[in-house]
């Protein structure tokens, strides 16, 4: 096991500095570019922030007796408000009494990541059914060549199904199922109307069928030569 200090890997992510290239096809050296920018602002802006981590090694439900209620103006809960996990009740009424109250923080927010919920009321309404809507995602991805399920095209495509999905509407029905109105009544809590912390479907395609990411044509046009 090879052990990184703090330092060291600032260092080697800030001293390295891209390849100029010329293929504009090149979009692994594009990524790979933009991903390192990206970190380097981060480390940068690191260097000037002060940090303090405490670490807890147990179950998330035990949180509560060891951190101090209404203390916190940010918690992340990652997707253990879960059906197969913790649940979203069960996650809010364990762990929101740790936010600042209203009357600290108004802006006080409990971030929580549903990964499965989509996939699962996809299940509820189509249970023997989860082919690929192969004429969207034909338009962003190659048809498979091969009838072989070990083909590469076949696993991108059986991969990225869930990006075809009308996320809204089947979440939607999630939140229906689980009764979130009436989960908010109980612990009273309430979900924001729009995102303020971060992007509502942070993974779902932004960009039609041809179009290039910005991001990534700036980061080529900005290094060409």
């Amino acid at each position: 096991m090879m052990v990184y200090s703090y330092h060291s890997v600032t260092n080697s992510i800030r001293h390295t500095e891209p390849i100029p290239t010329i293929a504009s096809g090149d979009w692994y050296g594009k990524l790979y570019i933009y991903i390192h920018n990206m970190m380097k602002r981060f480390l940068d802006r690191l260097q000037k922030t002060r940090i303090g981590l405490v670490l807890y090694n147990v179950d998330a439900r035990e949180l509560p007796q060891l951190l101090e209620h209404n203390k916190y103006a940010r918690l992340e809960v990652a997707n253990i408000c879960d059906g197969a996990y913790i649940g979203i009740r069960n996650t809010l009424s364990l762990l929101s009494p740790l936010l600042q109250s209203p009357q600290q923080n108004p802006h006080a927010t409990f971030i929580t990541l549903f990964i499965n919920a989509v996939k699962e009321a996809v299940k509820w309404e189509h249970s023997t059914n989860e082919s690929p809507n192969m004429q969207f995602l034909g338009k962003y991805l190659p048809f498979p060549r091969s009838l072989d399920p070990n083909d590469a095209d076949t696993y991108r495509i059986w991969d990225a199904r869930d990006l075809a999905l009308d996320v809204d509407k089947y979440f939607s029905r999630y939140m229906e199922f689980c009764n979130f109105e009436q989960i908010s009544v109980d612990l009273g809590v309430q979900m924001k109307e729009s995102n303020t912390i971060a992007e509502k479907w942070p993974t779902q395609l932004k960009l039609e069928a041809g179009q290039e990411c910005p991001h990534l044509i700036e980061v080529y046009t900005s290094i060409k030569i």
